[in-house]
């Protein structure tokens, strides 16, 4: 927020403290004494109102006022990640889903995935406990990483990791390897794939 946007915003916050809080005694409230004919002045009557209306068409223009005054800031952490494929020419998007597509088809398996991902280690730690041979790309550590997942997002229509490919062929993530596993059918796809020899549990 600039410094006019906040001025202002901050003489907003004022006239509403003060309209709440200094109001005189004389303001008219809405509805008569029904002992008098004459109108009754009720000040608390009017801090509901300037309550009701006020703070909202304040809200309102401080959210204005904070999005307006943000255009010219630098864009926020967290939409790094969405604008980083609209900043790239068509030949480093290109080369981007070159590279994917060759790690994926490097090994008999291919894992993408994160360090910190829960559902990856999972997905691991069944590869290596039925002695299946993989190679894993973890894409927080790669400086392309960002770049490399949305090209896979693109290709295969799956953003989340981890993202396992099986004889270059693409799988898909957690409950998929889980469920083909609990099904029988894994077991038989790393054999054609050549990544277990002989018996496995």
């Amino acid at each position: 927020m600039d410094q006019a946007a906040l001025s202002l915003y901050n003489y907003l916050i004022f006239v509403e403290w003060t309209a709440v809080h200094r109001a005189p005694h004389h303001i008219l409230t809405l509805s008569p004494d029904r002992r008098s004919r004459s109108t009754k002045f009720r000040p608390k009557t009017l801090k509901v109102f300037v309550s009701i209306l006020v703070i909202p068409i304040l809200c309102l223009l401080s959210c204005i006022l904070f999005c307006s005054s943000g255009t010219n800031d630098r864009p926020r952490a967290g939409w790094k990640m969405g604008l980083v494929s609209s900043k790239k020419s068509p030949e480093e998007l290109e080369a981007t889903l070159t590279k994917a597509t060759e790690v994926a088809s490097s090994s008999s398996v291919v894992v993408f995935s994160k360090t910190y991902c829960g559902y990856c280690k999972r997905v691991k730690q069944l590869l290596t406990q039925i002695g299946a041979s993989y190679t894993v790309m973890e894409l927080d550590r790669e400086n392309d990483g960002s770049d490399i997942q949305s090209a896979l997002a693109e290709w295969t229509g799956q953003r989340t990791v981890p993202n396992v490919f099986i004889g270059g062929k693409h799988i898909g993530g957690c409950d998929t390897v889980t469920g083909m596993h609990q099904g029988g059918k894994l077991m038989p796809l790393l054999k054609d794939a050549g990544a277990v020899v002989g018996s496995s549990t």
